[in-house]
Formats: structure tokens, sequence, C-alpha cells
């Protein structure tokens, strides 16, 4: 088996240019196997498979190469492609070669994770999520969603039925008139414009923690426009069940997201504090300049939905993760592979508090 990655550029033609080529070798047609059944999950109409963390998937495939095949987020200047073929002493036995898959920052990200462990994660394994989000609190709240893929309404609509929680599927903003007299989550999905941001700005100030921007790497900025005017909380696309229940848990909670920093529009982190009998673990990450918001979506795609993430000073970024102290170092190792030699992570040598 062949594995090639490259990297492609827009021409100033529109069309796209190679870059550098990496390939690695796997011996037996056993290895093609599994890995070109990883990879067509993701471009499968199919949901997500809980057990493989941060896997992309997309409904429709859109017939252009403008588009990431996993998750269909508008791609740029830059694009990553996949190829996985079966070398010659294994093709009488492994068919066909796969098709090239052109893929954004996130999909990429997951692709070359999925190639280095056979559970398409590194570290720490995850149980299933289920439709309920595998989780650990009772406390649930109404939803509401506004303008979210129909992919991320399925999601939403049944984690909600499983956990018993109320879902208005609303499919335009003069909903929201509506949905802010109710209590609850609001989930609102970012635009390429300025579709989000309009949405919040819409609502009384009071009323804006309770939203959620839901996002992909081709809607950053309305994103980081719509925190700034006083949204709560950051979703990448597409959800998953523990995104939405994370969700529904910090807006449960009354010190969450009270402080926010003024570039990003990402909250301030308090002191980490133990939550469902576990113990939490800060990380610190370093992005590029510029890069925040983008390194947000890479950090919640590739941790868990009841992690928390935050603005720290300058471009840094805080995690605060629940887990065993000895398991941190794995999921340090996981998010320096994702987000590649220009971010820094690094395990915060603070004093954490400990679970009782």
């Amino acid at each position: 088996m062949t594995i090639s990655v490259r990297t492609e550029g827009r021409t100033t033609r529109g069309g796209w240019g190679s870059g550098g080529v990496g390939q690695m070798q796997a011996r037996c047609s056993a290895c093609y196997r599994r890995v070109a059944g990883i990879l067509a999950l993701a471009g499968a109409a199919a949901a997500a498979r809980p057990d493989l963390l941060g896997m992309p998937f997309s409904r429709v495939m859109l017939p252009d190469d403008r588009h990431c095949d996993y998750c269909n987020a508008e791609l740029a200047g830059e694009a990553t492609i996949v190829e996985v073929a079966p070398t010659r002493t294994s093709v009488s036995t492994v068919r066909p070669r796969m098709r090239e898959q052109r893929l954004c920052r996130l999909g990429s990200a997951w692709v070359r994770l999925a190639l280095a462990e056979p559970s398409g994660e590194r570290g720490i394994r995850p149980e299933p999520e289920g439709a309920p989000g595998g989780w650990l609190s009772e406390r649930t709240c109404a939803v509401a969603t506004v303008a979210l893929l129909p992919r991320d309404d399925e999601t939403v609509r049944l984690c909600g039925e499983a956990m018993g929680c109320r879902v208005d599927i609303v499919d335009c903003a003069g909903g929201l008139h509506t949905v802010a007299r109710q209590d609850g989550l609001i989930l609102v999905g970012a635009g390429k414009r300025d579709r989000a941001t309009e949405i919040v700005a819409a609502l009384p100030a009071s009323e804006r923690r309770r939203v959620a921007i839901v996002a992909r790497t081709d809607q950053l900025v309305d994103a980081a426009t719509a925190l700034r005017v006083g949204a709560g909380d950051l979703l990448v696309s597409p959800l998953t069940p523990q995104q939405v229940a994370g969700a529904m848990d910090r807006l449960l909670d009354g010190s969450f997201g009270r402080e926010r920093d003024a570039i990003t529009g990402l909250p301030l982190a308090g002191p980490p504090r133990p939550r469902y009998g576990m113990d939490c673990q800060q990380i610190r990450v370093k992005a590029p300049l510029g890069e925040e918001l983008l390194t947000a979506l890479l950090l919640k795609r590739f941790t868990r939905g009841y992690d928390r993430l935050f603005a720290g000073p300058g471009s840094e970024l805080l995690l605060q993760v629940y887990c065993p102290r000895e398991d941190v170092g794995a999921v340090v190792r996981r998010l320096e592979f994702v987000c590649g030699e220009q971010v820094v992570v690094e395990a915060s040598t603070g004093a954490i508090e400990r679970a009782a």
C-alpha cells in the first residue's frame, strides 16, 4: 500500500498547483483495507462513528474541487490531497484504487491521525458517545437551532431525543423572536459573510450568552465577530452529540463565559476545577498570530465535547481537559500531531485541584 499526502495551492488561473509529497509504505493488503475503510467512512453519506475521535463526514458530495470532500467547507488558498493505493504486489488482491480526496485543514488533520493509529486518534481512545453523547452529567435544557446544516440539525434532534429535552429547529432568523423568549441553548450556524453575527446582534444583550456558534473553517470571520458581540460558546461542524451535551453543561454553569477576550471573543479561563469526578488538567496552546480561531476549531474537533476552551494572553489558547493526570501527555501528543509544527502545545505546570 502507498499512502500519498501532498499539499496544493491555488494558481492564478483558479486551478490547483502541486506542493510537497510524502509517502509511507505498508506491507500487507489488510493494512490497505483497514485504512481505505476508515477514509471511506468520512466521505460516506452517514453519521460519524463516535469511536473515531474528530471524524468528519459529509452527507452531500459537491461536484467540484472548491470544497472539502469531507465537510464541504470551501477551500481557500490551500488544500491537502490524500490518496491511498495498493502496491503492485497487492493489486491482484485489493481493488479498486481509491480516488484522490481533497481536504480542508480539519479533514486532513483527521486523516493523518487515522493513518497514524488504527483507532483514528492518538493516545486515549474515547468510549462511544451514542445519541446522548456518552455524557457524564444529567443536566439538560431545551435546545433551538438556527441556520444549521441538515446533518447538524439531525445530530441535535437525536441528542435531544435521547436526553429527553425539547429541540426546536428554526429555519430562519425571524424565528429567534420566539426562541429568545424560551429558556435553553441556541445553536447558530455561522456563514461566509455575517449571518451568525446578525442573528446574535438581533437578540437582547442579556440573551446572547445562550448562543453557541457552530462553524467550519470557511466561516471563521463570521464566527469570530459573533463571539465578540456576545455569543457564549464555539462548536465545530459537523456536530457530535457530545458537543451538544457539553454546550448544555457549560450554559448551565453560571461561571462559564462571564468574562471575554476582546480580540477573539472566546471566554477567559477561571481556575481549573474538577468536574464529573475527574481531575482537570490545563493545556496551553500557542497559535500563530491571526490563526487563533482556526486553531480553536482544531482543538474543539480533537478534544471531547465536555472539555473547555478559553482565550489566554496574546495568541495563546487554554484547554481544560477532564482526565487522569497520567493521560494528559497523550492528549498533548495528539494535539501536537493534528495542529502541526507552528503550534506549540504544552501541559501547564501550575497546581491543579484534584477530584475528591
